[in-house]
């Protein structure tokens, strides 16, 4: 908390859209406030990526994002769930419901959306992976704010000669959609 106090002080500009500075201008700064701190080298990198986490995507559910087995990350006020290989299974809980609403607002804020009640049901896409982000405002959502976040298993190939293989497409249809993706016509 002081150290994101110092950044607020020290670097408003940066504050202001940290998505927008360039990353290792961003992690100049990081450090710097984390400096004031006098930790220990190993509590001062954690919490620098805590930080930088916070400050540029996804915050504690960053680890959950990082991770390719992971195709789904569920958020029911402070329980976080996540999807493995078909299997849901909780992943940790949120210390409270607020903790919850600070995660939505930053994932709006990192998607460029302002999180509010005229707008409680808010549907966005992840611009480094394009990940599709679901959230429930809280006032409208009887158990807290709800976030679901479907990633693209990075496991599994997406290839038009694997679908084909796999038989999810016929290789008419491959066909076709290529031809289509090559025409300059509208689809």
């Amino acid at each position: 908390q002081e150290a994101f106090q110092w950044l607020r002080k020290e670097a408003p500009e940066v504050m202001l859209d940290p998505t927008a500075v360039d990353k290792e201008k961003l992690k100049q700064w990081i450090w710097k406030a984390v400096a004031t701190r006098n930790l220990l080298p190993h509590d001062a990198d954690r919490l620098a990526q805590r930080l930088f986490d916070q400050l540029t995507g996804a915050g504690v559910l960053s680890p959950l994002f990082n991770d390719p087995g992971i195709t789904e990350i569920m958020v029911v006020d402070t329980q976080v769930y996540i999807e493995r290989q078909g299997r849901i299974v909780p992943a940790f809980t949120l210390a409270s419901s607020h903790d919850a609403i600070r995660l939505a607002e930053q994932l709006c804020h990192h998607c460029h959306v302002e999180y509010q009640t005229t707008n409680p049901l808010i549907n966005l896409t992840c611009p480094e992976n394009g990940a599709r982000i679901n959230i429930v405002h809280h006032v409208l959502s009887p158990t807290g704010v709800a976030v679901t976040i479907r990633k693209r298993n990075e496991e599994i190939s997406l290839q038009l000669a694997d679908l084909i293989q796999s038989q999810a497409v016929s290789e008419e249809a491959a066909i076709l959609i290529t031809e289509a993706a090559r025409s300059p016509l509208n689809l």
